[in-house]
């Protein structure tokens, strides 16, 4: 099932849910369906509804070459929907993002061995971070915290995609898929791509579990998709007021990023 959260147009500010199918959104109260709804009478929300936390995750390598898995938190409440607005902030420049695959979980477990984590996963959606690239530069230079750097605006969406919706994707195994993606900025074609995964959800729900329980809406993220810096892709720049970026995923749907 691909899961969201939403308004209708003419009833603003009163969150619905409901199941994208067959280019509709059919709403539920939780139990039994209550209405159908085409997509152009509705706007998304984020679908998870508040997260208690946002684990970005990233691979370095330790001091015997090995890969370590080490994450950042960032602000929950950054977190918007799909075709949403963002202003870019004006203390700084050279704006990029990063695109990442995202998971939820649908119990709290703690010491979850990775053999196990793929009965906590709930469901699979993507993630566009704003970044600044000077600030991120300096972090990885100084071994400093780079939330500073990402806390500025997170796009998630537009679905929660349950695993059994995912049976066409290529998978290496039950929480780990080779996703096609492609990312456009005002239409114009920056990355398509494979990814190609050294880690998968499973390693970091058993990462995070490892110190304490995790709890049902927290959100995971991979390692960023593999992708040019804006400036030196054919775009020729960083982001600038008033572009749109997509990220397309195999399976997972479009989430959009408007700037302002």
């Amino acid at each position: 099932m691909k899961l969201c959260r939403f308004e209708l147009l003419d009833h603003p500010d009163e969150v619905r849910s409901g199941i994208f199918h067959d280019q509709r959104i059919y709403e539920t109260d939780g139990r039994t369906g209550t209405e159908i709804h085409e997509l152009s009478a509705i706007r998304l929300f984020q679908p998870l509804g508040s997260s208690p936390s946002v684990r970005l995750y990233d691979l370095y390598s330790g001091d015997q070459g090995q890969q370590e898995l080490l994450h950042t938190y960032v602000n929950p409440t950054l977190v918007t929907g799909s075709n949403s607005d963002i202003e870019i902030p004006a203390d700084g420049s050279g704006w990029d993002v990063e695109a990442r695959i995202c998971c939820t979980v649908t119990d709290r477990g703690s010491q979850i061995d990775r053999s196990e984590a793929a009965e906590f996963v709930l469901g699979f959606t993507m993630m566009l971070c704003l970044v600044s690239v000077d600030e991120m530069e300096s972090a990885k230079s100084t071994g400093q915290p780079q939330a500073w750097a990402r806390d500025l605006g997170i796009f998630v969406g537009p679905f929660l995609v349950t695993p059994d919706e995912l049976g066409s994707i290529e998978r290496i195994d039950q929480t780990t898929f080779r996703w096609k993606y492609q990312l456009k900025v005002n239409g114009e074609v920056i990355v398509d791509g494979l990814d190609q995964p050294e880690v998968g959800m499973a390693d970091l729900i058993a990462k995070a579990s490892g110190r304490h329980e995790v709890f049902p809406g927290e959100l995971f993220a991979l390692p960023p998709l593999q992708k040019p810096a804006l400036e030196m892709s054919t775009l020729g720049r960083t982001l600038m007021a008033g572009d749109e970026v997509i990220l397309s995923v195999e399976g997972l749907g479009d989430l959009a990023a408007n700037f302002g």
